[in-house]
């Protein structure tokens, strides 16, 4: 990245920064001012604070320092899976004066391509929020996991079509560090381990893949065929168990792309493709 200004990089989740990774080394490197802002603390399987105190030790080890990290989840009540989708017009007011604050040069955040709702989501907003600031950053996009063609998780492995990507190279030192970061991420063990080998093969493959937005519409899906956030678990859900499953376990509400696109066109600038 070659833009003049600080960085400001967008995730929904205080671990999605894993998909960024290498581009948040590269931009600390480059001795660029590097800001991050999270718009949830999903307090799935954590305590109050205790996702935000991960994501603070993870950014050390990138050398991004805690007065420019932004956690904007709890001030806005932001708290619980699924909550970034229904309150996402106070999230894109909010990611709009950070906008304005910082004046950012970059802007990057997770791929749309139906991996998890909120990550979509949290890309929307940061498309709409530099929109409603009159920025001029350079939009990015990093590819965190999808289900496209694969009957599990698909991990840095950018959908097809609308452009090229590059890519940040991957060697033992990355993975090292990538298997540090996500040591940093205890409370998300549970989640993150299970995916981890698939991970590091996906990164050691064919790196750690970033492009410029393409022009696109957040009212048609990402991919062809059922999303990744419509079909996880679907077996167990729909099984006679769930009821009983499902709270004890404190799964989130489970989301279909309607229902994204619903919110979606209730949004200014939903209906139009963003600028390539």
């Amino acid at each position: 990245m070659d833009a003049q200004g600080p960085a400001l990089y967008v995730f929904a989740h205080n671990d999605d920064e894993l998909s960024a990774f290498l581009r948040l080394r590269e931009d600390v490197r480059q001795g660029r001012e590097v800001h991050v802002a999270w718009l949830t603390e999903s307090l799935f399987r954590a305590r109050p604070g205790e996702r935000p105190r991960e994501s603070t030790r993870a950014m050390a080890l990138l050398g991004v320092p805690a007065e420019r990290l932004h956690f904007l989840g709890a001030s806005l009540g932001v708290t619980g899976n699924g909550t970034l989708l229904v309150r996402i017009a106070d999230v894109i007011e909010r990611l709009t004066a950070l906008v304005h604050e910082l004046a950012p040069g970059t802007i990057a955040t997770t791929a749309f391509e139906g991996g998890h709702v909120e990550h979509d989501a949290a890309h929307v907003a940061a498309v709409l929020a530099a929109r409603r600031a009159g920025s001029t950053a350079r939009l990015v996009e990093v590819p965190w996991y999808n289900g496209y063609r694969s009957r599990t998780i698909a991990f840095f492995r950018p959908l097809p079509g609308a452009g090229p990507h590059e890519s940040d190279r991957v060697g033992i030192a990355e993975l090292k560090l990538f298997w540090r970061l996500v040591r940093c991420y205890p409370s998300q063990a549970p989640q993150l381990w299970p995916g981890l080998g698939g991970a590091l093969a996906a990164l050691a493959r064919r790196g750690a893949p970033f492009r410029a937005l393409p022009a696109r519409s957040y009212l048609e899906r990402p991919h062809a065929g059922r999303l990744l956030y419509e079909r996880e678990l679907g077996w167990l859900r729909r099984g006679r168990l769930a009821r009983w499953v499902e709270p004890l376990l404190g799964w989130p509400q489970r989301f279909r792309f309607e229902d994204f696109r619903r919110i979606m066109a209730g949004l200014e600038g939903a209906l139009a493709p963003s600028p390539a």
